[in-house]
């Protein structure tokens, strides 16, 4: 037994001063680079407006139709205060104004939200008018998204003979 605790202390002795060279290890480092693209999108909760007056004096109203905009955006460019969701007519109406009035974003996610360009309704004209602006930036305030309501209706400005008048309205969301 004694023999067998010499070898047993010999083979602990060589585990312990074994050369290193069993234990190499050979390492390779990479360069990591990953891109997220720009993204941006915009839905609305219906395709065509309909609108009707009750009579046909000037000052007559519409009834009201609110579309909700779903908006998302991942690289929003502009300073707060800066247009980010416009308008657009084919071509000026006649006697009568075609409003917006934008409701209160609902944000899901990111660090910027949108505001009304102005309170009330703003007349849409055949050239780009602005609805909503960036604003309440955190950190970068490029991340958008969530939900806009915008109420639509068309006011007579003068009296209105009968008939049907068409349009095409853009609505636009743009990131810089």
């Amino acid at each position: 037994m004694k023999n067998g605790r010499f070898y047993t202390l010999i083979l602990i002795a060589c585990f312990l001063i074994a050369p290193s060279g069993y234990a190499d290890q050979k390492m390779v480092s990479h360069g990591v680079t990953i891109k997220v693209p720009p993204a941006i999108s915009l839905f609305g909760s219906q395709s065509d407006l309909d609108f009707a007056f009750n009579g046909n004096k000037a000052g007559e109203e519409t009834n009201e139709v609110t579309v909700e905009y779903s908006v998302f955006a991942n690289a929003l460019q502009q300073a707060d205060g800066a247009n980010v969701l416009t308008a657009t007519l084919d071509n000026r109406l006649s006697d009568m104004d075609f409003q917006a009035s934008v409701g209160a974003y609902s944000k899901t996610s990111g660090d910027t939200e949108l505001v009304p360009a102005q309170a009330g309704y703003v007349t849409v004209q055949d050239s780009e008018t602005s609805l909503a602006v960036k604003s309440g930036s955190v950190g970068s305030g490029q991340l958008l998204k969530g939900t806009l309501p915008v109420t639509y209706k068309a006011v007579a400005t003068s009296d209105l003979p009968s008939g049907t008048k068409s349009q095409r309205l853009t609505i636009t969301l743009t990131d810089v």
